[in-house]
């Protein structure tokens, strides 16, 4: 049931940021002066409306976009943010936004870059030189871990053997620390602290939770080895490349599974895959040891 008590409803907001707002010190905003402020506006008398007015007025200083407040007035939902427009978006309308990328592609193109693809994730774009790969992130939200994964391992392949990349942020307003993370790991190079955090449990300066720490660190399968070049064969058998890299020990043998993976090295160091399936073997030479592997349905292709 709601509640229309807009001093009670008043009380309970501001006694909630009280205890766990950890961030009134970093946003210069003295909570208790809010109080004393605001409080006296709201009485029994007070509307939704204008409660939700006062509400917004209060919190505007914290100019905080992971605050907000929603609520549906008169058959109306209204919701408020407190953060200020990024001075990105202060300085370019988002007609010139449009064009600012345009004449971005143009000036990758004239340097030897392809122009500016889209993949699977709508807010990933990408292009590459010889030796430098771009990278164009509008947003870090609202996709589909399983398109997000898609789209990255599609950009991994394509940027290997690079040595650097750009990567374009300027229209990208933020979004989930997993998403960040999802994509940093595709080109780290080694395992480093991301960031570490702890929840505010109530009042005080100390009262908070114990310290976690995130990381960034390369995945299971990183960039130099998705990026492999491949060399199919048709039939689990036909596996010659991958036993001469196996018996000259170039290789070192993994589970071939029906999705992919390393074909595994069986007795007198001969590779053997599953019968009556594809398999795809790849260069003897892969970097670090690892033969990438694809499987392709027999049936399929005929």
């Amino acid at each position: 049931m709601i509640d229309r008590d807009a001093e009670k409803n008043f009380e309970e907001l501001w006694k909630t940021f009280y205890e766990r707002y950890p961030f009134f010190e970093l946003r210069k905003v003295d909570w208790e002066k809010q109080y004393k402020t605001y409080r006296p506006k709201v009485t029994t008398e007070t509307t939704d409306e204008e409660l939700f007015d006062i509400l917004c007025e209060m919190l505007d200083p914290l100019n905080d976009g992971h605050v907000g407040i929603t609520a549906k007035i008169d058959g109306k939902k209204r919701h408020f943010n407190p953060e200020k427009k990024p001075k990105f978006w202060q300085e370019f309308t988002k007609k010139e936004i449009k064009q600012l990328f345009k004449t971005s592609g143009k000036t990758l193109v004239a340097n030897g870059f392809g122009r500016p693809k889209e993949t699977d994730a709508w807010m990933l774009h990408y292009c590459r030189s010889r030796s430098v790969g771009y990278l164009r992130i509008l947003e870090l939200e609202d996709v589909r871990k399983r398109k997000l994964i898609s789209a990255l391992e599609k950009i991994s392949r394509e940027f290997r053997e690079l040595k650097g990349f750009v990567i374009d942020i300027r229209d990208c307003p933020g979004g989930d620390d997993s998403t960040a993370i999802t994509i940093i790991n595709r080109f780290c190079d080694r395992k480093r602290v991301a960031f570490h955090r702890k929840t505010k449990l109530g009042p005080g300066e100390d009262n908070y939770g114990p310290l976690k720490t995130g990381h960034i660190e390369p995945e299971a399968h990183p960039q130099v080895d998705a990026a492999l070049p491949e060399v199919a064969v048709r039939h689990a058998l036909q596996v010659g490349i991958a036993e001469q890299a196996v018996e000259r020990g170039q290789i070192r043998g993994e589970a071939l599974g029906r999705d992919g993976g390393v074909l595994e090295p069986g007795p007198g160091g001969r590779a053997v895959g599953e019968p009556g399936r594809t398999a795809c073997a790849v260069l003897a030479d892969a970097p670090q040891g690892r033969l990438r592997t694809r499987v392709l349905d027999e049936r399929r292709r005929a």
